[in-house]
């Protein structure tokens, strides 16, 4: 393992780190693994697992069941594995998991202006798909910042043809438009009520945001660049809830019936819950879930009287499976991925390299250092670690 500006490059997911995970020592937010709260030094970072691809389609997860999206179910699944190798198939699957349903590389630096770029394009593609079946959306596609938007990233995407002077002009040109249109976007998003346009604001608010900050670190400001991320983040947490509470409704009891048995696990209706409602309760949820279902007795007893009964209607099944779960999975996934941004603003800042830069650093080390398409960064100087009393 060589030095790599202040952290070791390890080729291994270590045994140390595996049993910190199992035993709740450390705990896993997007791409770093940090000292997990109660214990000395809590929030403290101990490794960065930074994707060497930014092409996060080239991350399938190997599994073919859902992993659990919260941190304690992935603990106690991790600590049913049986061998090191089986754990590090489960903690990068994991991460590659994240990426998918986030639609967000674990590596702020792989979010480049022309990722970006590309992430508008796919929204506006959608968009226009279902314009005719969701007239609310109609509105969205008309509106002009959606036309600035592309027009900054348009720019931004042509830094490599600049130096100097020129580079810089081009650059904060860019920012205070993006700044702009994130606080419009803010705003937006704010008030809007209709789903699927929701969702739409929250992905232009996370494009216009991230183009952003990522303006600040390209010109080498780390710490105001790490200021607007946990700014970002507070804002889209917050919004983001909103949302998540809509789109579960007055019954999120609807996900224990059979009907989603094959969709999703229920720790990740308890996953969604606990984000929504911003309150961790984990399997006490289920108690709530169980009031909201309707007695059995009282079913059966119709069943057997041949009585009309209401079943979901298969458009609105549909829906649920097609928009209303990816949105949720994609929200509380984002979350994650969104957190672990702020503190890799923080590494760029230690470092002092900017995205472009760190970028190059990944590639050179990646032939060499990489672990399953990883690179796991450990900081030399590693803090103790005791329990709270």
């Amino acid at each position: 393992m060589q030095p790599f500006a202040g952290y070791l490059l390890e080729r291994t997911i270590s045994p140390e780190l595996i049993e910190g995970l199992k035993t709740g020592l450390y705990q896993l937010y997007g791409g770093t693994v940090r000292i997990a709260p109660g214990f000395e030094g809590a929030g403290q970072i101990v490794r960065h697992l930074i994707p060497i691809s930014g092409d996060v389609s080239t991350y399938a997860s190997g599994f073919t069941h859902m992993l659990p999206l919260g941190s304690k179910g992935f603990t106690t699944l991790l600590a049913n594995t049986n061998s090191a190798n089986q754990a590090t198939q489960l903690l990068l699957g994991y991460g590659s998991q994240l990426m998918t349903m986030a639609s967000l590389n674990l590596a702020v630096t792989a979010v480049g202006f022309a990722v970006l770029t590309y992430k508008l394009d796919q929204l506006s593609k959608k968009l226009e798909e279902i314009k005719n079946d969701v007239k609310a959306v109609r509105q969205l596609l008309e509106r002009q910042e959606l036309a600035k938007l592309r027009t900054a990233l348009a720019d931004l995407e042509r830094l490599p043809d600049f130096s100097g002077s020129d580079r810089l002009g081009f650059i904060n040109n860019a920012r205070v438009t993006l700044s702009r249109l994130a606080h419009q976007y803010a705003e937006l998003l704010a008030q809007e009520e209709e789903e699927h346009r929701d969702m739409a604001y929250e992905e232009l608010f996370c494009i216009a945001s991230l183009s952003h900050v990522r303006c600040y670190a390209e010109l080498g400001e780390f710490q105001l660049a790490q200021k607007e991320m946990a700014k970002t983040l507070k804002t889209w947490r917050t919004e983001a809830r909103k949302i998540a509470d809509n789109l579960l409704g007055k019954d999120p009891s609807r996900y224990l019936h059979s009907d989603f048995v094959n969709e999703i696990p229920i720790t990740t209706v308890i996953d969604w819950l606990n984000f929504a409602r911003e309150e961790e309760k984990g399997f006490e949820w289920l108690e709530y879930l169980r009031s909201k279902m309707p007695p059995y007795y009282k079913q059966n007893i119709t069943l057997s009287l041949n009585l009309p009964v209401q079943f979901p209607e298969q458009d609105k099944l549909e829906a649920e499976k097609k928009f209303v779960i990816p949105s949720l999975n994609k929200l509380i996934t984002r979350d994650k991925v969104l957190e672990g941004y702020v503190t890799q603003y923080a590494l760029l800042g230690a470092l002092k390299v900017t995205p472009t830069e760190f970028e190059k650093q990944i590639a050179a080390a990646a032939p060499e250092n990489a672990v399953d398409g990883y690179l796991i960064l450990e900081p030399v100087s590693q803090p103790t670690t005791e329990q709270k009393g």
